[in-house]
């Protein structure tokens, strides 16, 4: 490491860099595209949905009822979407490390995944639940327990009819936890401990 380089968060760097010459207009610009669903996040917007989001983890996981601590790891496992930054800028914002997964994985390179990093919470892309599942039980891990720790990445109206029975938590139920949240800091050396490869 190079004395006296400054080293900040990921969310501190990204979302409330304080070194944008014209920051006000930075804000409302879009930050994040989704050409196929026509949604458009601004810098504005992802801070705030990603604060909402943080504080969701760290308070009630949904409908697991115990939040996260610091430390204990989630993954994304996700394709392209709108909801993905949220979710990288939620969890570090609560100061848990984050874990993501490719879409094109198999399901034995996510088993390897789920083996190596055990995750806490899951998020996962309503099309890829077959793969989670799929390597969830390659692994071992139960699926009945699992499933109050999956929210699927979509919001509560944007769930597959086949899905939609089932009682599977979505991202809209985390951010319905809306408190006053302040980032956790992990900054100068600390800031390493928030990605999980």
């Amino acid at each position: 490491m190079i004395a006296n380089t400054l080293l900040v968060s990921a969310f501190r760097f990204c979302l409330q860099n304080e070194l944008c010459q014209d920051k006000a207009a930075s804000w409302t610009k879009p930050a994040f595209i989704d050409a196929v669903k026509h949604k458009v996040a601004s810098r504005q917007q992802l801070f705030d949905l990603a604060l909402r989001l943080a504080s969701g983890l760290r308070a009630t996981l949904a409908s697991g009822g115990q939040g996260l601590l610091e430390g204990d790891v989630v993954l994304l496992l996700s394709s392209h979407d709108i909801h993905y930054p949220t979710v990288v800028f939620g969890a570090l914002a609560a100061g848990t490390p984050i874990t993501c997964s490719s879409a094109a994985q198999t399901e034995k390179e996510l088993a390897h995944q789920l083996r190596l990093v055990r995750p806490k919470c899951y998020f996962v892309q309503p099309a890829l639940l077959k793969l989670f599942t799929d390597a969830a039980t390659v692994v071992g891990l139960d699926l009945l327990e699992l499933r109050s720790r999956i929210t699927l990445l979509c919001e509560a109206n944007d769930v597959p009819e086949e899905l939609a029975g089932q009682g599977l938590a979505t991202l809209s139920h985390l951010l319905g936890q809306h408190h006053q949240f302040t980032p956790v800091n992990f900054d100068g050396e600390k800031a390493h401990e928030v990605c999980v490869g």
